[in-house]
């Protein structure tokens, strides 16, 4: 009898979050959008209805109401080049439904460790949700200190989505520390040149594509590998004409 009651308070919760204004709605595909004080319908089974979310948001997981949030139009599609400059891409989006889904995920479950790594992998690569993917990795963080591979990624996103050589490197120091491989702290090294960016890139691309092989937001990594690569080739075709002078 007490299941059922939950069951139907936590329904009741989720249509009332459903209704509510607080969140800008989008008008094509209508979600469920979390409520603050959803906590509050859990009755001590927070864990369970971190799963149910959890489970939920991975059926859109690349979804963005606000999508092309700041993206300038007359410029879509930014290769890699441009991400290693330093005019910094502008978002595709901007915390929108699945950052405010995942932060309440692990809202409910703050050791639900799982979501941390790859729910910020996918807001940053599928989603494209800079500022929603820094905010839960730096939660995660807080949670997990030594998670290593936590660190690398969020090493990553503060490289190429904030343009921030300086706490990327300190991540992947910190990754050193608590179990990660030992070039770990060589990479950290040359994070200041586009030589070292260009391998942290790669590296953490390909790691994506093999880690979600026929998910959503592959595609996207797969492109930004070949941004990468004709990039790469660019700089090569520089310095050789540099040599050369």
């Amino acid at each position: 009898m007490f299941k059922l009651i939950f069951l139907a308070l936590f329904f009741y919760g989720m249509i009332v979050s459903s209704v509510q204004t607080r969140y800008e709605k989008p008008i094509v595909e209508p979600k469920i959008y979390p409520l603050k004080e959803q906590k509050r319908f859990s009755l001590g089974f927070n864990d369970i209805m971190a799963d149910l979310y959890w489970l939920r948001v991975i059926q859109n997981i690349d979804y963005c109401e606000n999508a092309n949030y700041g993206r300038k139009s007359s410029n879509p599609g930014l290769g890699m080049d441009e991400i290693l400059s330093a005019n910094l891409r502008n978002s595709r989006c901007h915390k929108g439904w699945v950052y405010q889904m995942l932060n309440l995920v692990t809202d409910l479950a703050p050791k639900f460790r799982k979501v941390y790594r790859v729910g910020g992998e996918l807001l940053s690569v599928a989603v494209d949700d800079r500022e929603g993917a820094r905010l839960i990795f730096d939660k995660g963080i807080k949670q997990f200190p030594a998670y290593w591979e936590l660190l690398y990624s969020a090493s990553y996103h503060y490289l190429f989505e904030y343009q921030n050589p300086e706490k990327a490197a300190d991540l992947l120091i910190q990754a050193a520390e608590n179990g990660g491989p030992f070039w770990f702290r060589q990479m950290a090294g040359t994070l200041y040149t586009k030589a070292g960016r260009f391998v942290m890139a790669e590296v953490t691309l390909r790691s994506y594509v093999e880690n979600y092989e026929g998910k959503r937001g592959v595609e996207q990594a797969k492109k930004r590998l070949e941004e990468l690569q004709v990039a790469k080739q660019k700089e090569k075709e520089r310095v050789q004409k540099i040599k050369e002078k």
